[in-house]
């Protein structure tokens, strides 16, 4: 009885380990510090580039998500703070949605979600977000810089 316990968790101690060294999510992972680029609230603008407040430098319109808390954080000195919680899924057509929960009216809903990447050369590229409706768009974007692996200088003791 014990040997054929033993061989049951062994098997799905394997079984467990080759599901998650497999197992691809259907979402996508949109979390960390954000640059806000537009946002418009039922037809609205509230904040793009060209009606930026020159006092005011970008880095004080950021967007945070977090996906922990799935929750997203628009902090504007412009006009106003939102918080609203959010859940991603795969639409009917394939395409990615993203619903959100928040105090701010327009930002209820299904939203349809576009993420894109230009790769300027090996080690730049900007990555840009696009979440919509009919009426509402909130764009940010964030500018990745991968610098390459260098090995570490040989010291003396070392080796």
């Amino acid at each position: 009885m014990m040997k054929i316990l033993k061989y049951i968790l062994v098997l799905f101690f394997f079984s467990g380990v080759l599901y998650l060294a497999f197992y691809t999510p259907d979402t996508v992972n949109i979390e960390g510090n954000w640059d806000l680029d537009e946002l418009v609230l039922q037809g609205e603008k509230i904040y793009s580039p060209k009606k930026e407040n020159q006092l005011f430098p970008k880095e004080y319109n950021k967007v945070y998500i977090n996906e922990w808390k799935d929750s997203l954080h628009i902090e504007s000195v412009l006009n106003k703070e939102i918080t609203a919680t959010y859940k991603t899924k795969r639409g009917n057509k394939g395409n990615h949605m993203i619903y959100l929960i928040s105090d701010e009216k327009a930002l209820n809903g299904d939203f349809s979600l576009h993420v894109d990447t230009i790769f300027y050369d090996k080690v730049r590229f900007q990555i840009k977000v696009s979440i919509q409706s009919e009426a509402t768009i909130l764009k940010f974007s964030r500018n990745v810089l991968t610098t390459p692996w260098k090995p570490r200088y040989p010291f003396r003791g070392s080796v």
